[in-house]
């Protein structure tokens, strides 16, 4: 086996050489997927292989039940058949001169250990084996390290949500976190024309200014929409983990962690303000801080 590689890696690397091409872009982890269903008949999520590829963070260790059938994907029993075949142990047979001369070690006190017993000290070490590289597997995703900086771009709305562990969304251009009604993944498109979205293009938006104001819409309608919302946001502290789609192409760039400023908003717009460049996906939670009374629309 390989000292610098894994069996994950090298279950990967196997897959990859049977499907001819380098897994990397979303279109080949949903190729893979159809590639494995056509051939076991079994379904295993393009976002189950983005984790397993190391392709978005992941925070538990793969099912045995996926791993067994990438195994199967390649041409084995299973995923400890795999790992087996990876490093086989060679047979063990006497010396020539050991079988030859029996008879003139009758009288040595010293006996040659047995094939039986030489089985059971061998699948020993191969299990203590398995037990510490699970472990240090269970250690290695116990808390993924993995931080989104200003200006990273996604190609969908999928790809940064599974970030935060979310598969599918309702209303996936506001998507509250997993325990966090209050911290929304924002998804706002530059320039949209009832909501409007402008900014400093050249600074990646350090504010994102944003009224309603739909086509044929009565002035009063407008007004009081704003007001309300205004009210709204203001009463509730919103903190927003934002990607703004058309900013630079067609992408969705990720501009930072926004929150309301409540020197520069009024009841006819709303002005976000970026406080954070960056956003580790391992301490989400420190997020919160930004919606204590103590900072919460003071201005910058």
């Amino acid at each position: 086996m390989l000292e610098d590689k894994n069996e994950l890696q090298l279950l990967c690397e196997a897959v990859e050489s049977k499907v001819g091409r380098k897994i990397q872009t979303p279109k080949d982890f949903e190729f893979l997927a159809e590639r494995i269903f056509e051939q076991l008949h079994e379904r295993i999520s393009a976002s189950t292989l983005k984790r397993i590829w190391g392709y978005v963070p992941q925070t538990t260790i793969p099912r045995t039940s996926t791993l067994d059938l990438l195994s199967q994907f390649v041409g084995n029993n299973d995923w400890q058949d795999f790992c087996h075949q990876l490093d086989p142990q060679p047979p063990l047979t006497p010396h020539p001169s050991e079988a030859t001369d029996s008879s003139a070690n009758k009288d040595s006190t010293t006996r040659q250990p047995s094939p039986r017993w030489l089985f059971f000290l061998l699948t020993a070490l191969i299990v203590a084996l398995a037990a510490v590289f699970l472990f240090k597997m269970c250690r290695s995703y116990e808390q993924p390290s993995y931080i989104i900086h200003k200006g990273q771009q996604f190609a969908s709305i999928e790809e940064y949500l599974q970030l935060f562990g979310i598969e599918k969304a309702k209303d996936p251009w506001g998507v509250p976190l997993p325990g966090h009604e209050l911290i929304l993944v924002w998804g706002p498109q530059y320039q949209h024309p009832n909501w409007h979205n402008t900014g400093n293009v050249d600074s990646l938006m350090p504010t994102i200014t944003e009224w309603w104001s739909a086509p044929d819409s009565l002035p009063e309608v407008v007004a009081r929409y704003n007001r309300d919302r205004y009210d709204f946001l203001r009463r509730m502290g919103e903190v927003r983990i934002t990607f703004m789609k058309n900013l630079v192409d067609t992408n969705y760039v990720f501009l930072g962690v926004y929150r309301m400023s409540h020197i520069q908003s009024d009841s006819s717009k709303i002005v976000w303000e970026r406080v954070f460049d960056q956003c580790d996906l391992t301490r989400i939670a420190d997020i919160e801080t930004l919606r204590n009374p103590s900072t919460l629309f003071t201005g910058r």
